[in-house]
Parts: C-alpha cells; structure tokens; sequence
C-alpha cells in the first residue's frame, strides 16, 4: 500500500507537470515566442526536456529576428550602389561622347563589384550557419590559426605603418575547422587594421585563460562604446562614426557565426585606447579587467 501511495503521488506530480508544459507549449505556439516552459531547478528528465526546449526557442527567436531584419538590410545597403550605378550611367548616355561612356561603365564596374561583394558574403555566412560543417572538424591548433592569419595580413599592417606583432608561444590544441578559424581570426585582424590609425599598432595574442585557450585581437583604435558592443555582430551594423569607410558591414558577423558553429564565444571590451576582440569557449569563465590591461 505504501509504495502503491508513493507511486500515485509520483505519477501524479508528472501529470501535473506535463499537463503545465503542455499548457505553455499551446502557448507558444499561439505566437508568444518569447514565453518558456517552466524548469524548477530539479534536474530531473523533465527539467532537462524543458531546458532544451527553451534553448531551442532562444535559437528560433535569434533566427527570426534576422530574417526579419535582413531584407531590409540587404535592400537599404544595395540600393545605394545600384541607384548610384544607374545615375552614372544616365550621365554617361546623356553626354553623347564616348569617353565619358567609358568612364561611367568603370565607375558602374565598381559599384556593381561592391554590390557582388556583400551578396557573396551573405552566402558564405548563410553557408556556415546552415550548412553545419561540423562533419570536417578536426584537431586544430590555435597557434598555426594565428600563424596563418598573421602572415595574410602582414603586408598590409606594413603598408598603413601599423606596428603588427603575434604573440603565440605554445600549441592550443581545439577540434574544429582550420580554413573557418583563419578566417574568423582574418576577419577580426582586418577590422582592427582598417579602424587603427597609421603608426597605431595591432597584436594578436593566442593564450590560455581561465584554463581554456583564446585568441584575442588587440589595436589602438577609437575602440567600441559600450552601447554598440550589443550590436556590431549584426549583419551589416556599421557605427556612424565609420560609415565613411569602406566595407560591408558583414565581417564581424561572419567571425562570429563561426564561433556560434565551434561553440565559441566572440566578445569586446576595452583595450584604454582601442578595442580587444576576444574569441574563447562558451563554457571560460570571465577573465579579470586587469588582463586585459596586461596584454598591450
């Protein structure tokens, strides 16, 4: 009788808690996506049910608020080069002389190719993000990662005087996908370059931290206000104070889509001056400021 009563209450307690997930699943599915199905701290199978679920929701939410976003994006930055190719070309018919024909077919060439540069790049952000190339990840070290992008971008650290340097002592040794991370690392390398005034200086530092390895992009740039470190990983953010330069607006979201696929954690802080572009797994806990400081 006693365990007949026990597992009555247990069968009951579950019934209870399927009947309320089920109740906030109705819910959700009604349109509040922002909603979550109850966990009480128990971690039992239910809880973990219902923590993957929520996780999935919050993966969902992200996803739709970027297609929500990115038709508009896409058409207010191709509108500019478009409109811009098409005036020029109007000019150029309108003058009659074929010089001039000539010259606003080049300058339509360039407008065109910059147009093609932020279409390619959303198909290779799509590709990483969707196509999951997981199934190639392989033992990957850190250090060669550094290497590589350190030797792609020196030429042109050197043509702007930049003080470019790597600092990389030891092997950190990861499971990933090798051409990805170097382009992860590029990406951030190259925005460093780009915001770093001549005769600033940009390093790149491979570590331990916390007991996990990072990599982490240092410059002495304007850096990033913290009202925008929330938002200069979305597709084609670009600061006011930077539109004047060239670009895209795609880079750093690219850097971090490829750390969302290697379980990575892409973030900035303050450098005093400039900007530190910290790339670590999810799972390290926070360094101390002071660390930071060290680095530069």
């Amino acid at each position: 009788m006693l365990a007949l009563i026990i597992g009555t209450l247990f069968s009951l307690r579950a019934a209870r808690c399927l009947k309320t997930i089920n109740q906030q699943i109705m819910r959700i599915m009604q349109g509040d996506l922002n909603d979550r199905l109850p966990t009480h701290g128990s971690r039992d199978d239910l809880d973990h049910v219902a923590g993957g679920v929520n996780l999935m929701l919050d993966e969902i939410v992200r996803l739709l608020d970027q297609i929500k976003s990115v038709g508009g994006n896409i058409a207010h930055d191709l509108r500019t080069p478009l409109a811009v190719m098409r005036a020029r070309l109007e000019r150029g018919l309108e003058s009659g002389s074929a010089e001039n024909l000539r010259g606003a077919a080049d300058n339509a060439l360039v407008d065109l190719d910059r147009a093609l540069t932020t279409v390619t790049a959303l198909l290779r952000i799509s590709d990483i993000e969707y196509g999951r190339r997981t199934s190639s990840f392989d033992e990957v070290d850190l250090k060669d990662v550094c290497v590589n992008a350190f030797e792609l971008f020196q030429p042109l650290a050197e043509a702007k005087l930049i003080a470019f340097t790597l600092d990389a002592p030891a092997p950190l040794r990861i499971v990933g996908d090798f051409d990805l991370l170097v382009e992860a690392v590029g990406n951030l390398i190259d925005n460093a370059i780009k915001f770093t005034p001549a005769a600033g200086s940009v390093k790149i530092v491979a570590t331990m931290a916390a007991s996990q390895p990072a990599v982490r992009v240092c410059d002495s740039g304007p850096g990033v206000a913290p009202f925008e470190r929330s938002s200069i990983f979305k597709r084609f953010y670009r600061s006011e104070q930077t539109r004047h330069l060239p670009g895209t607006g795609l880079g750093l979201n690219m850097a971090a889509t490829i750390a969302r696929l290697h379980g990575f954690d892409l973030r900035v802080v303050d450098n005093h001056p400039g900007a530190v572009f910290e790339l670590s797994p999810l799972a390290r806990l926070a360094p101390s400021p002071g660390l930071f400081n060290s680095l530069y």
